[in-house]
């Protein structure tokens, strides 16, 4: 017998145990304030509704339970006890089928999404199963006036919020809503609550024919259509019914069962029940009733004849292997399965605590680093001691200094000039300044603006105009005065800007930046250059063009831009055509060797035959300047076989060769460099000359030089000028000094090329201001250390600095001369024996014996050789 123990309730809620069997409590029940007795029965209209609901609840539960009982008859008998995994999908081992490594099968388990690898159940159904739903009797909605409560306080319980109102029903004495007019005498035909109903039912007609939503049930949606996140149905991955929902316009309606998924439930308080029913029935099959046995395949796993057919016995004896094979390979797969996820998860907990403990590198990094710039800007220094003064003039007068020329007081000017300085330094990049952000962030809380360089001015100023045409689609400033007139600084400089840029565009200067030009034309500006500004800049495209392909005959794909100028000449050389060629223009053409090329190269289909045809007939200008070539190249070769080398002496310096004989052949050759440098050389002759081995860059010529010094001397930092105390002079060393020296002054002027700088730093060159004077005795003894690593002798081969550098160490050793910090670090390098006169001198005398003793023995090979050759003679 059922007992309950209800507190609060009074018995006359479902969760009361007797009150939801339908039964009256008894003596044995143990509830306060009871009101679930024979007494209460017949007064109360609640106790009755309440037996009314659980009686239909139990007879829809009943049907219910018996169709599915029914459905899985169709599919066979149970078979002992299955699974009913909800969430783990059967692959957990606390399932009873993935245990003991079986399979799920229809008729015993009641899994829901299973995924077995032994065999899974299906997850879909078929007609049969909905033909078998479609008789469930469904729980009616049931509908009570005296279970309705409200509390409403303004609005009369005339709005849809009001329990009562949207349930239409009238308030009645359980309700706590004041000055309520949701009663009888409102309802009249021209009563307040009819009134607003009608109100109402204009917009939403159907509103009072469904029930409003109770916890745990439907949507009342209004404007998303039940596709939001924020809709219970769709929130719940469930359809909205038109029984509880009360939504508008909804397009997530629940599917009726001839198109649901072939899947159903009934979940009760004690279990949950899955129906499957075998799908994929062969349809076009001939034979009636013939099916197919995929969905049982599962199952099948035993011999089910005890005597069979030599067929059928052959067809189990290849399941049986095929099984096998099957079990074999899939447990293998899930062995490595499982070792690759052991793997991938390991590798991601090592990752994460890698990333982890970076991420606390650099964030302790960040610390240490911002409390070490705020204690440099605390310590006293003549920057800080500046940059102090200039905080207190700001705050005193609320801005900075103004220029020298303007400051009333000596204090003022210093301070002006300082600021200037700094800005000088960020727009140079200077080291100074560009390794202490922190004073950079110090000065422009201060309110400085650096000054910016002239690329980066002008991409900020077209990133603005391109920000305009953005907002307003369209890149058309309005005039100057009306700029000013709108007092925007920023619209006045951006229309400033644009005006510039015209300017530029008439007076030919924008030619020499056709990048800027593009952009220009790419963001809508109507600018165009002249004729006569394009001509000189485009005459240098077909020459650079014509000495890399030997023609003009060029594709509209690849050189749109040239091609299109090539058809303008064309076309101002016809003879009808009424704007021509000036005489200037054809006397640049002709005296080019362009003409005729342009003639025949273009306006024909760029085939071998046309191209040939183009070249039958060239100009005479262009052939004098072939064979003049031919000619100079020639004496060139023969200067090579004459001397041995490509080098010329000096003009001034009267050599061995001559300097005045050969003048002409040295300017030849320094035109056919410099035409390279500006890529104007053709490629036949580039080949030409660099198979005599001419290097054509003078640049890596002298740098290759630097490389051989370096490599026997032990150092490429060499000064101004080498000054030996022998009495040797080395003419390739000053000229190497001299080159090095160069190189540092075209690096100040921000005029050597980056890959230049590249090879230069490389090599060991300082480039930068501070390394002009003396060289440090610190790194002369690491360049030391480094040729010693490297050739087994302190003492470098040639003369040059490092070898000056390492004789008077090795006198300031021997006369004890050298501190004591030195001769720590000469100590602590282990350097000290091979730094004695006897060692040093000792390899110098052996390198010049080995070289005495390899030309004594081929003088001695060439005797044995002459000899030989007498005696054959002789006989």
């Amino acid at each position: 017998m059922s007992t309950c123990k209800c507190v609060k309730s009074k018995c006359l809620m479902l969760y009361c145990e007797c009150y939801r069997q339908g039964i009256t409590c008894n003596d044995d029940c143990v509830c306060i304030d009871c009101k679930n007795t024979k007494e209460h029965a017949g007064h109360s209209k609640k106790h009755d509704q309440a037996a009314n609901n659980t009686r239909l609840v139990a007879e829809s539960q009943s049907r219910l339970h018996q169709a599915l009982k029914d459905s899985r008859r169709m599919v066979g008998s149970d078979k002992g006890n299955g699974c009913a995994c909800k969430n783990s999908k059967c692959l957990k081992k606390y399932c009873i089928c993935f245990n003991a490594e079986v399979e799920c099968s229809v008729g015993r388990c009641k899994c829901s999404d299973c995924q077995n690898p032994r065999g899974a159940v299906s997850n879909q159904y078929s007609a049969a199963t909905a033909a078998a739903l479609c008789a469930v009797i469904e729980v009616p909605v049931i509908r009570n006036s005296d279970n309705t409560k409200c509390r409403c306080s303004k609005t009369n319980c005339l709005k849809l919020y009001c329990d009562c109102f949207r349930q239409d029903l009238t308030c009645n004495s359980t309700c706590d809503c004041i000055g309520c007019k949701n009663t009888e005498e409102d309802s009249g035909p021209t009563g307040a609550r009819t009134r607003a109903k009608e109100d109402i039912m204009k917009t939403r007609p159907g509103v009072f024919q469904t029930p409003k939503k109770r916890s745990g049930g439907g949507c009342s949606c209004l404007r998303n259509k039940c596709l939001a996140k924020y809709c219970d149905c769709n929130s719940r991955g469930v359809g909205c019914d038109p029984k509880v929902c009360t939504c508008i316009n909804c397009e997530n309606m629940m599917k009726p069962l001839s198109e649901m998924p072939e899947k159903a439930f009934q979940q009760d308080d004690e279990e949950q029940t899955e129906v499957f029913i075998p799908d994929k029935v062969d349809r076009d099959c001939k034979i009636k009733g013939l099916q197919k046995f995929s969905h049982m395949i599962n199952d099948f796993d035993e011999q089910r004849i005890s005597n069979p057919a030599q067929k059928v016995n052959i067809a189990y004896l290849g399941r049986k292997s095929a099984a096998e094979a099957a079990k074999k390979v899939m447990d293998e797969e899930l062995a490595v399965r499982v070792g690759l996820e052991v793997k991938i998860k390991l590798l991601e907990a090592q990752l994460g605590g890698k990333i982890k403990n970076e991420n606390q590198a650099l964030k302790n990094h960040r610390q240490k680093t911002n409390a070490v710039m705020c204690l440099e800007m605390e310590e006293p220094c003549r920057w800080n001691d500046t940059y102090k003064q200039l905080k207190e003039y700001v705050m005193k007068t609320g801005d900075l200094p103004p220029v020298p020329s303007a400051c009333t007081t000596e204090v003022d000017r210093r301070l002006s000039i300082w600021v200037q300085e700094m800005k000088s330094l960020v727009y140079s990049k200077s080291e100074r300044i560009i390794n202490a952000p922190h004073r950079i962030e110090a000065l422009e809380s201060l309110g400085i603006e650096w000054i910016l360089s002239s690329e980066d001015q002008w991409n900020k100023m077209f990133d603005s105009l391109a920000a305009y045409k953005r907002q307003h689609k369209t890149v058309r400033l309005p005039s100057f005065m009306q700029c000013r007139r709108s007092k925007d600084k920023d619209l006045s400089a951006l229309r400033h800007w644009v005006d510039l840029q015209e300017q530029e565009v008439k007076s030919g200067a924008m030619a020499k930046r056709r990048d800027r030009l593009k952009k220009l034309q790419g963001l809508g500006l109507p600018l165009e250059l002249t004729w006569e500004q394009e001509w000189e800049y485009r005459i240098v495209e077909l020459l650079k063009f014509r000495s890399k392909y030997g023609h003009l005959v060029m594709s509209v794909s690849n050189h749109s831009d040239l091609d299109g100028f090539v058809s303008e000449i064309l076309r101002r050389m016809k003879k009808g055509s009424s704007v021509k060629l000036t005489p200037e223009e054809m006397y640049d053409l002709r005296s080019k060797g362009l003409l005729d090329d342009l003639k025949k190269g273009p306006g024909r289909p760029s085939t071998a035959g046309n191209q040939l045809e183009s070249m039958k007939l060239v100009p005479l200008e262009r052939v004098k300047e072939v064979n003049y070539w031919a000619g100079m190249l020639e004496q060139l070769k023969a200067y090579q076989a004459e001397h041995n080398t490509l080098n010329f002496p000096q003009p001034k310096g009267q050599g061995n060769h001559g300097g005045g004989k050969y003048a002409h052949l040295r300017d030849w050759v320094e035109a056919q460099q410099k035409c390279y440098q500006v890529k104007t050389l053709e490629e036949s002759r580039i080949i030409e000359l660099s198979k005599l081995g001419l290097e054509l860059d003078p640049w890596d010529d002298t740098f290759k030089k630097l490389k051989k010094f370096k490599r026997e001397g032990g150092t490429a930092r060499l000064p101004k000028e080498f000054k030996s105390k022998d009495d040797e002079h080395d003419e390739e060393l000053t000229e190497l000094c001299r080159w090095v020296q160069e190189q540092i002054r075209l690096y100040r002027r921000d005029e050597l090329d980056a890959e230049r700088k590249k090879k230069l730093r490389k090599l060991g060159v300082k480039l930068t201001k501070g390394n002009l004077g003396k060289m440090p005795w610190e790194e002369s003894f690491e360049e030391m250390m480094e040729y010693y690593y490297t050739n087994k002798t302190c003492l470098p081969k040639r003369n040059g600095p490092l070898r000056q550098w390492v004789l008077e160490l090795v006198d300031l050793i021997q006369n004890g001369y050298v501190s004591n910090k030195r001769q720590q670090i000469i100590d602590q390098a282990k350097i000290g024996p091979y730094l004695r006169p006897k060692e040093i001198f000792k390899s110098s005398t052996n390198s010049a014996s080995n070289k005495k003793r390899k030309a004594a023995s081929s003088d001695d090979g060439n005797d044995k050789k002459l000899k030989t050759a007498d005696i054959t003679t002789a006989v």
